[in-house]
C-alpha cells in the first residue's frame, strides 16, 4: 500500500580499508524465488572497534536552545593509562577532522574494575550531525572506533582517513533536553556487549551509565596468535612461530587444525606448553619443500586445561611462489587482503583494460591485468586479475588491451582493493594481441558480508560479464559520479513494506537496500565528480536529453570487477560492446483515469518563493536563488498543466499566507498563464507551525468550493502537517466530493517508544503516523463538516508504504487503495524511490462511496524514475536542465478519475481461499508442497481476482517452483496470484513447492488472502487462510 519516507538524499557511501570480512549465510526471508538474496542486518554492536575494551561510552551534541553540556565519555578497565589517546571530531560534510582532544589520565575504578573519563566541550563545540562523527584513537595512532550519528560518511584526512563510519543508530535534535545524552546500556566488558540508546535525564558523564553494568569476563578462553601471512619459494622449507595464552588458565597444547587446500607439507612442531596460569605456550608452524605453488590457509588450534577444555584458533595464509614470477592468484590469496601485502613481486599477465588518463577524466592511472589460462590455479576463492597502478608513467606506458606484459612492483591494499604499485617499478610489453581471457559470468548477486557488501572478492580485478538481463534500479548518482545500480532480472527493487508485511524480514531487506547490498554498482572509469570537471554522464539515452530511467535494462554487460568507495563495482571495459541499454520510455502522456472530474495529489518539493518579489533567497527550504526558483516553477507548472486536474492537493508548499506575495499565489499565477484552466487556491492562509503545509488549488470553471476544514488535534500539528479537507461540487452535475490532503511525519530521525525504529522496515515515527491515520478517521466520523454519505478521498504523502501500519488503519476502516485497485501493470504502484527501492509513500485512498464513483487511479512516473541530475538546481550541469515535468519533484503525482453522476454499485460475491500443506509425494519429491485453492461461491462470475500470500521460511528453505493453472499469472515480487475471471462455483488451485537443506528445521507457514476489485464479500471469514508444517533436521544434525 505505501513507500519509504522523506529520509533525505541517500549519502555517497565511501569505503574503508577492510581487514577481513565474515561470510554470512542467507536466511529465507520470504518466498526465496521472489526477493533478492539478503543476509540479516548485522547487530548494532557488531561495529568497528566492537571488541575493544576501551570505547566511546556516552555522547551529547545537540539540545533545545543553545547547545550546552556537550561531552564525550570513554570507558574501559580501571587503571588503563589513556595518555596519548585522542578523541578526534569529524565533519560529515567533506569528511575532515575539525577538533582533536589528547587525553592524559588513567581510567579510575568506578564499578567492578571498570570506569569512565570524559571530555567536556564548549557550547556548540560538537557539530549537530546529518551526519557527523568522532574517532577514538590509541596512543600508537591506531583508530579504535570511528562512530557517526545521523548517517554514515568516509573520513578524509586525520587518523581515520579512508575509513567508513559506523552509525550508532540514535540521534539528538534541536528539541532534545539538555539533561539527555546518547549512551551505551547493557552488561559486559567490551563495546559489543552494550547497545546505544537515548533518554531524558540520562546525562551521567564521568560515571557508568544508567542501565549499564560492567562485568569481568568469566572463565576466559585461550587466545591464539599466528604469524603474519608469508610466502616462500617453491621447493624451499619455511617456518614461523605461533603462540597462545590463557588469562585464567594454562594452554597445554598447540596443534594444526586444518590446511586448505589440503597439504601434507604443513605441521606444527616444537610445542612448549605454558608454564602456568597466564603463561605463554609456543610452537612452530613448519612448511617443508614439497608444497606446490599456490596459496594455503593454515588453521592452528590452542587448547587450555579447563575441566571442559576450551580452544581458540588463528589462521595464516602461506603463499608458495615459483621461478621468481608470482602468479596473480598468489597475490590475491583466498581472503579479502593479499597475503603478500607490502612485498615486491614480478608478474606476467594480459592487459584487460587500460585506465591511463584522457580528456574525459579516466584518471585511475593504471591497467587491469589477468593471468594467462595456463598459469591459473583451481582455487575458486582466489581471483586471477589485479589492478596495476602506474601513476605518473601511465600515460607513457604504451600498453594496450590484449598485450602480454611483465610488471614489477609492490603489492598493496588500497581502500580495500588489492593492487600492484608499479609507479616506481616497471611494465614492459612481451607480446601483443595475445587474446583476452573469457569473462567470468555473473547471473545473480552473491551473499554479502557483515558490512552488507556482496562478496565478489574471488572476481576482484577480473573481466566479468553480467549474464542475462540486469535492470537499472537506481540512477541517483548518475550525473554526479557516473554510477548506476543494477539488479538481476527485468524489474527494479521494490521497497519491502510496499509488497510484504512489516517485520524482521522487511527490516533486514530495507537495511540491505540502504547499504546497496541488493545491487551492483556500474561505475564509469572517471575519477571525481563529473560536474566539477565538465564531463558528460555515461550510459544516457540520447533521445531523452541525457537521462537513463530506472527500469532500463542491459544484457551481457562486460566490465572489470573492481572495489572502491566501500563496495564492489563493475567498470566498463569497452563502450562499443558493454554499454548497450534497452532504455525505459518516458511517459510523455499522463495516465488515463477516466471520469468527468480528475483529482490529483502532488508533492512540489519545497516550493518557496522568497519574499514574493524576486528577493529573499535563499529561503528556509527550496530554491537557493531567484533564478533557481524560476527554473523550479517552470518544471512544476509544466507538470501541473499536463496533469490537467480539476482539483490538486499540494504538499511541501511554503506555509505562508494566500495573498499576492505567497508561494501558492505565485504558483497559481504561473500555472494560469500556461493552462487553459482557471485555477484558484483554497484560502487557508498559514496552517500550523511547520515551514511547509498542504494546500488545494481547483479549477473554478469545473468545480465549486463549498467549504474547507482543518484538523489541529494531536498528533497534528506537532509531528505531522495539518490536514486540509475541502468540499467541492461538480458544476455540471451538482454532485459533491470531499478530498483530504495530508503530509504525515517523515521516517527520518530517531524517536522513543513506538516512535523508535523497530527494525521492521517502517523506520522511525511509525507510532505518530498510525495516530495521525486514526485521528483523521475519527475526524471524518465525528466532525459536522462531513456527512455520512460523503465520497471521501484521503490523498497526499502519508510517509508510509502500502503494507505499513498507517495504511492498514485505513484498510481496516474500509478505505480502498485506489491505485492498487486499478493497477494493470507488472510493477506494483509506486511514487517514490529510496536507495533504489520503489514504493508508494503518496496515496489516494477512497471510502466505499468514493470507490463507487472512481473510474481509475494511477501515478504518473515523471519523477521517481528520473536521475536527480535532471532537477532544477544549479548543483547540476546547466545544460541538463529542461523546463519540463521530468524530475520536477522527487515524488510522482497521483491522479484519480471520478464519475460523480453514475456511481458503480458494488458487486457482492463470496470468495474463499484454502491453504494446505502436504508431505513429500514420493522419492525425490520436495520436502513440502503447499496448495492454495480459491473458490467463487457466488452465483455469477467475478473478474480480477487476486490472491496475496506470504511465506515465513526457516533458514535453508527455498522455493523450488510455482505451478499455475492456465490463464492465470503470478507476480513473484509482489507475491500475488492473479485470476482474470473466476466463474460461478469455480475453484482453481496453485501449487508451491519448497526445497530444504538437510539441517533446516522450524515452522514453515504459508498464508493467503483473496480479494477482487469492486467486490464486497458478505462472508469475509473465508477470505484468509494459512497452514504450517514443522520441519525437522535428521538425527545428528543441528
Amino acid at each position: 500500500m505505501a513507500t519509504t519516507g522523506d529520509w533525505g538524499n541517500p549519502p555517497r557511501e565511501l569505503g574503508r580499508i577492510r581487514v577481513s570480512r565474515v561470510r554470512v549465510a542467507l536466511p529465507a526471508l520470504a518466498l526465496a524465488a521472489c526477493l533478492l538474496p539478503l543476509a540479516p542486518a548485522a547487530p548494532a554492536a557488531a561495529v568497528e572497534g566492537a571488541t575493544s575494551v576501551v570505547f566511546i561510552n556516552e555522547l551529547h551534541y545537540d539540545n533545545a536552545g543553545t547547545d550546552t553540556g556537550e561531552a564525550v565519555e570513554v570507558a574501559g578497565p580501571a587503571g588503563t593509562d589513556l595518555t596519548g589517546w585522542q578523541v578526534v571530531l569529524y565533519n560529515g560534510n567533506g569528511g575532515g577532522p575539525y577538533n582533536t582532544r589528547t587525553l592524559s589520565e588513567a581510567i579510575p575504578e568506578q564499578q567492578n574494575g571498570y570506569g569512565t573519563i570524559f571530555e567536556a566541550y564548549p557550547s556548540n563545540g560538537i557539530q549537530n550531525g546529518a551526519p557527523d562523527g568522532l574517532a577514538l584513537v590509541d596512543a600508537s595512532g591506531e583508530v579504535v572506533q570511528f562512530l557517526s550519528y545521523e548517517g554514515v560518511f568516509t573520513a578524509v584526512g586525520g587518523p581515520a582517513d579512508g575509513m567508513a563510519s559506523t552509525d550508532i543508530g540514535v540521534a539528538q535534535t534541536g528539541e532534545t533536553p539538555v539533561s539527555s545524552s546518547l549512551y551505551l546500556e547493557g552488561t559486559g566488558s567490551v563495546a559489543s556487549d552494550f547497545t546505544w540508546t537515548e533518554g531524558e535525564g540520562s546525562n551521567t558523564f564521568g560515571e557508568p551509565n544508567a542501565g549499564q553494568t560492567f562485568a569481568q569476563p568469566d572463565n576466559a578462553a585461550p587466545v591464539a596468535t599466528c604469524p603474519d601471512d608469508f610466502s616462500t619459494p617453491e621447493g624451499e622449507a619455511a617456518s614461523r612461530d605461533v603462540s597462545a595464552v590463557d588469562a585464567d588458565g594454562t594452554v597445554t597444547a598447540i596443534e594444526l587444525a586444518s590446511v586448505e587446500p589440503a597439504s601434507e607439507a604443513f605441521a606444527v612442531t616444537d610445542v612448549a606448553p605454558a608454564p602456568g596460569v597466564g603463561g605463554t605456550a609456543t610452537a612452530t608452524l613448519a612448511v617443508d619443500g614439497t608444497a606446490g605453488r599456490g596459496s594455503y590457509t593454515a588453521t592452528v588450534r590452542a587448547v587450555n586445561d579447563d575441566p571442559e577444555p576450551q580452544s581458540a584458533t588463528c589462521t595464516v595464509t602461506v603463499t608458495v611462489t615459483f621461478d621468481g614470477v608470482t602468479v596473480i592468484s598468489q597475490i590475491q590469496g583466498p581472503g579479502d587482503s593479499s597475503p603478500l601485502d607490502g612485498q615486491q613481486v614480478s608478474i606476467e599477465a594480459v592487459v584487460t583494460s587500460t585506465l591511463t588518463g584522457d580528456d574525459q577524466g579516466n584518471q585511475l592511472g593504471g591497467v587491469y591485468v589477468e593471468e594467462e589460462a595456463a598459469d591459473r590455479d583451481d582455487d575458486a576463492r582466489t581471483s586471477e586479475g589485479v589492478f596495476v597502478f602506474l601513476g605518473a608513467q601511465s600515460a607513457g606506458a604504451g600498453v594496450t588491451t590484449g598485450d602480454l606484459v611483465q610488471v614489477t612492483g609492490a603489492v598493496e591494499e588500497r581502500f580495500g582493493q588489492t593492487q600492484i604499485d608499479a609507479s616506481s617499478g616497471t611494465i614492459e610489453t612481451v607480446a601483443s594481441d595475445v587474446g583476452l581471457p573469457d569473462p567470468a559470468v555473473v547471473t545473480e548477486l552473491p551473499a554479502f558480508d557483515e558490512d552488507r557488501t556482496p562478496i565478489f572478492e574471488p572476481l576482484e580485478g577480473m573481466r566479468v560479464r553480467l549474464g542475462g538481463t540486469w535492470t537499472v534500479t537506481e540512477n541517483f548518482d548518475l550525473h554526479r559520479f557516473g554510477e548506476l545500480e543494477l539488479v538481476p532480472g527485468d524489474q527494479p527493487l521494490r521497497n519491502p513494506t510496499n509488497v510484504m508485511e512489516p517485520g524482521p524480514e522487511a527490516g533486514a531487506l530495507e537495511a540491505a537496500a540502504r547499504a546497496k547490498a541488493l545491487s551492483l554498482t556500474l561505475d564509469d572509469t572517471r575519477d571525481g565528480e563529473l560536474a566539477d570537471n565538465g564531463f558528460d554522464a555515461p550510459y544516457v539515452d540520447p533521445e531523452t536529453s541525457g537521462t537513463i530511467r530506472r527500469g532500463s535494462t542491459a544484457d551481457d554487460q562486460v566490465g572489470i570487477m573492481a572495489y572502491g568507495f566501500g563496495r564492489y563495482r563493475l567498470r566498463p571495459v569497452d563502450t562499443e560492446d558493454s554499454l548497450k541499454f534497452d532504455y525505459a520510455d518516458r511517459p510523455e502522456e499522463t495516465p488515463v483515469v477516466g471520469g468527468d472530474v480528475t483529482v490529483a495529489a502532488f508533492n512540489v518539493l519545497n516550493y518557496f518563493n522568497g519574499n514574493g518579489d524576486g528577493t529573499g533567497f535563499p529561503t528556509e527550504r527550496g530554491a537557493s536563488t531567484f533564478a533557481e526558483f524560476q527554473r523550479q516553477t517552470a518544471k512544476i507548472v509544466d507538470a501541473l498543466d499536463r496533469v490537467d486536474a480539476d482539483v490538486v492537493g499540494l504538499m511541501e508548499i511554503e506555509n505562508d499566507d494566500t495573498g499576492e506575495a505567497s508561494a501558492i499565489d505565485d504558483l497559481v499565477t504561473a500555472l494560469n498563464a500556461e493552462s487553459e484552466r482557471t485555477y484558484a487556491p483554497v484560502d487557508t492562509g498559514a496552517v500550523g507551525p511547520d515551514a511547509i503545509k498542504v494546500a488545494f488549488i481547483y479549477d473554478t470553471a469545473t468545480v465549486a468550493l463549498d467549504g474547507f476544514a482543518t484538523l489541529s488535534q494531536p498528533p497534528f500539528p506537532a509531528n505531522s502537517r495539518v490536514p486540509v479537507a475541502a468540499r467541492f461540487s461538480e458544476l455540471a452535475t451538482g454532485e459533491d466530493f470531499v478530498p483530504i490532503v495530508n503530509h504525515f511525519k517523515s521516517k527520518g530521525g530517531s524517536g522513543t517508544g513506538d516512535n523508535a525504529d523497530q527494525g521492521d522496515g517502517q523506520a522511525a515515527f511509525n507510532g505518530d503516523r498510525v495516530r495521525a491515520a486514526q485521528a483523521l478517521l475519527d475526524w471524518t466520523e465525528t466532525d459536522g463538516f462531513f456527512a455520512d454519505d460523503d465520497a471521501i478521498l484521503v490523498i497526499g504523502d502519508l510517509n508510509a508504504y502500502a503494507n505499513e501500519d498507517p495504511i492498514r488503519v485505513f484498510d481496516d476502516a474500509g478505505y480502498a487503495d485506489l491505485p492498487e485497485e486499478f493497477a494493470d501493470g507488472a510493477r506494483a504502484p509506486y511514487s517514490y524511490t529510496f536507495f533504489g527501492a520503489e514504493g508508494r509513500l503518496d496515496h489516494a485512498l477512497g471510502n466505499p462511496a468514493a470507490l463507487a464513483v472512481t473510474t481509475g487511479a494511477a501515478f504518473w512516473h515523471v519523477n521517481a524514475d528520473e536521475p536527480r541530475g535532471k532537477d532544477y538546481t544549479f548543483f547540476n550541469q546547466p545544460e541538463l536542465y529542461q523546463p519540463d515535468a521530468f524530475r520536477s519533484s522527487d515524488h510522482d503525482p497521483v491522479l484519480v478519475g471520478l464519475d460523480l453522476a453514475d456511481p458503480v454499485e458494488p458487486v457482492e460475491a463470496d470468495l474463499g481461499v484454502a491453504v494446505d500443506a502436504h508431505p513429500p509425494r514420493g522419492r525425490g519429491a520436495p520436502p513440502v508442497t503447499f496448495t492454495l485453492e480459491v473458490t467463487n461461491h457466488a452465483a455469477g462470475e467475478v473478474a480480477d481476482v487476486t490472491v496475496q500470500h506470504r511465506a515465513d521460511l526457516p533458514d535453508g528453505v527455498t522455493v523450488k517452483d510455482v505451478r499455475l493453472p492456465g490463464g492465470t499469472s503470478f507476480d513473484g515480487q509482489a507475491l500475488t496470484w492473479t485470476i482474470p475471471t473466476l466463474g460461478a462455483g469455480q475453484s482453481l488451485e496453485l501449487e508451491i513447492r519448497f526445497d530444504k537443506e538437510r539441517s533446516s528445521s522450524g515452522d514453515l507457514t504459508l498464508a493467503a488472502t483473496v480479494s477482487a476489485i469492486g467486490v464486497t464479500d458478505p462472508n469475509p471469514g473465508n477470505d484468509t487462510d494459512s497452514d504450517t508444517v514443522t520441519l525437522r533436521s535428521p538425527p545428528g544434525r543441528p
